[in-house]
């Protein structure tokens, strides 16, 4: 027992005695963090990175919304009749619209299918046309952006039914697949040609699709003709096919 005494006394009194003093404690704190991450941020630094995000996103999406807002004011501005009319080369369709017999019809309701998608889709098209005004010699007849869709004759004339004449009756329904602007083209604006209006209920029109050869739609007179006395065959036993005019009778 008496060793064990002598040991302890002779360890405290040969080693130093712990440095209670703050140096020396900021210098262990400091040597234990070393090659450790930096801290996070305090929660004020946070806070402040936090309200410049929000700033920005509010920043950015008023000018989005801006320019959304003042993109469709222009396009609705430019989307009038009058409007068309404030370019020079579009003058020869202005003035053959007034007096057609769609002059009580906007020339978006033709001219832009329905929707907001495919107005914006044309609106971004006629940039081409604003190209051409500048740069181009914009002279008529121009060519349209896109053709006139079925659809936008369809939404005013729903049911067109069967046009007749005394001899003649010409089913819509047996041309459905066909494009309204390829039978009435021009119909709007006539004096601008090419191309040139013809009369959907003439032969001649008619004639350019139902030619008689090969392939081509049916070109019998009694698909669309009725006589108009007893029946005698065929019409082109009697009449010819080129001018229609009668070269017998029976």
């Amino acid at each position: 027992m008496p060793e064990s005494e002598d040991t302890a006394s002779d360890w405290s009194s040969d080693s130093p005695a712990p440095d209670p003093s703050p140096s020396a404690s900021a210098s262990t704190a400091v040597g234990a963090s070393a090659g450790e991450p930096a801290p996070a941020p305090s929660k004020p630094s946070r806070k402040r990175m936090s309200r410049r995000r929000k700033i920005t996103l509010i920043v950015v999406a008023a000018v989005i919304v801006v320019l959304a807002v003042a993109s469709f004011v222009t396009a609705e501005a430019f989307s009038t009749n009058k409007s068309c009319n404030s370019c020079h080369e579009m003058n020869p369709y202005y003035n053959s619209w007034s007096t057609s017999v769609h002059n009580n019809t906007k020339c978006v309701q033709c001219h832009i299918p329905p929707g907001f998608p495919s107005f914006v889709k044309t609106k971004v098209l006629s940039l081409r046309e604003l190209w051409v005004h500048t740069f181009g010699p914009p002279e008529p007849p121009l060519a349209v952006t896109r053709k006139i869709p079925n659809s936008n004759c369809l939404a005013c004339h729903a049911n067109p039914g069967d046009e007749k004449t005394a001899t003649v009756t010409f089913p819509h329904s047996t041309h459905a697949d066909v494009k309204c602007v390829d039978c009435h083209v021009r119909l709007v604006h006539r004096s601008v040609n090419p191309p040139y209006y013809m009369d959907p209920m003439t032969m001649s029109k008619c004639l350019s699709c139902h030619t008689g050869q090969s392939g081509a739609p049916p070109s019998n007179c009694s698909t669309c003709h009725t006589a108009p006395h007893e029946a005698r065959g065929e019409c082109s036993n009697c009449h010819n096919m080129s001018s229609f005019a009668q070269v017998s009778s029976k």
